[in-house]
């Protein structure tokens, strides 16, 4: 019984120290509130496709450019990468992090792919643009 007492008053102590949730409420509000996939990325087509036009690693917008970008790497489906240049949707990480190495390496002057990554992902204002950075 004593042991129950120490217990109960555990967990008013917790609650009263700022947890006002147990576990378990935290959980299935969590269940609630996940998301079954991610959420589109605004404008970040926009950018991937600027940093190819910069990087000039695959034909423009009009000329072909979802095409020449699979020539690139032949594990990308088309559907993805029309997604990723026209529909704001993002690549797996690791794939748009070896994207952006590949064409940040094809930029005349030094340039931070990680900067770049960040921007494509978030945009202006949280991550200002590399290239009036650069400037």
């Amino acid at each position: 019984m004593a042991v129950k007492q120490q217990q109960s008053k555990a967990r008013s102590a917790g609650k009263s120290a700022g947890q006002k949730k147990s576990v378990q409420e935290y959980a299935e509000e969590y269940q609630r509130l996940a998301d079954s996939q991610l959420p589109l990325c605004p404008g970040f087509s926009a950018r991937l496709n600027m940093l190819w036009d910069l990087a000039g690693a695959a034909p423009g917008q009009t000329e072909g450019r979802v095409l020449g970008v699979m020539g690139i790497n032949s594990g990308w489906r088309e559907s993805d990468v029309r997604n990723w240049l026209q529909k704001d949707v993002l690549p797996p990480r690791l794939e748009l992090h070896n994207m952006v190495k590949f064409l940040v390496a094809q930029l005349e002057d030094t340039q931070d792919a990680g900067r770049w990554e960040a921007f494509l992902v978030y945009g202006s204002p949280i991550v200002s643009s590399p290239i009036s950075h650069s400037m």
